[in-house]
């Protein structure tokens, strides 16, 4: 991880709204990302370089959101 360079798994608030997200995909120009609210999930794509003046690293999730929705009968 990088302040530059938004990895998969990584978490970060907003500057503004102080929502957190974590990173779902990270590509070149756009960063795709999850806001869990109760019990609903936002998904969002955001443009790298306005992400990057919204958003502060707060570091790596715990947890994974694929892992939220797997069952006790998948490996």
């Amino acid at each position: 991880m990088s302040k530059d360079t938004p990895e998969v798994g990584d978490v970060w608030i907003n500057k503004t709204t102080g929502d957190r997200v974590q990173v779902k995909l990270s590509l070149t120009t756009i960063i795709y990302a999850w806001h869990e609210v109760g019990e609903t999930i936002y998904t969002y794509d955001f443009d790298r370089d306005m992400f990057l003046r919204a958003f502060t690293y707060l570091g790596k999730s715990k947890a994974n959101i694929d892992d939220l929705f797997k069952t006790e009968n998948e490996e």
